[in-house]
């Protein structure tokens, strides 16, 4: 039996990002990607053996998209819970992240915010707005 080879795609380009993806992190993700397909493609083929033995289901979905769903899982944007997480974020998690007066919030985010002078306004890669008050 040959060798599998296993293209690995371009890993999505997160527009407006505020910094692009880390080195360490695209790796991450090529490395993900091929582990995963890896192991479905070998599934895929184990299933097709199978059906062909005993006329079973259709494997559930391709190598590919496996794949493609474990490598993403390490692009998820957890939701911040606070103006210090936020605050901690890196650039490539965010399309914007700035300082804000009441007036200038979206007037959707202005019902949910407690009063305060000034706002810390984040938007996530996967276009979740967040605001948290700063103290004074």
């Amino acid at each position: 039996m040959t060798e599998l080879r296993v293209d690995i795609p371009h890993i999505p380009h997160l527009h407006d990002a505020l910094e692009s993806l880390p080195d360490e992190l695209r790796s991450r993700w090529a490395k993900t990607y091929e582990a995963a397909f890896r192991e479905a493609h070998a599934a895929h083929l184990a299933a097709i053996d199978d059906r062909n033995e005993r006329s079973g289901p259709e494997p559930e979905g391709s190598p590919h998209a496996i794949a493609l769903a474990a490598a993403n899982k390490l692009l998820v944007v957890p939701d911040p819970k606070s103006l210090k997480e936020a605050l901690a974020m890196p650039g490539w998690q965010l399309v914007k992240r700035t300082e804000t007066d009441r007036i200038h919030l979206p007037g959707h985010l202005k019902r949910r915010v407690e009063a305060a002078n000034k706002y810390l306004h984040v938007v996530t890669i996967d276009g979740k707005e967040h605001v948290f008050p700063i103290a004074a």
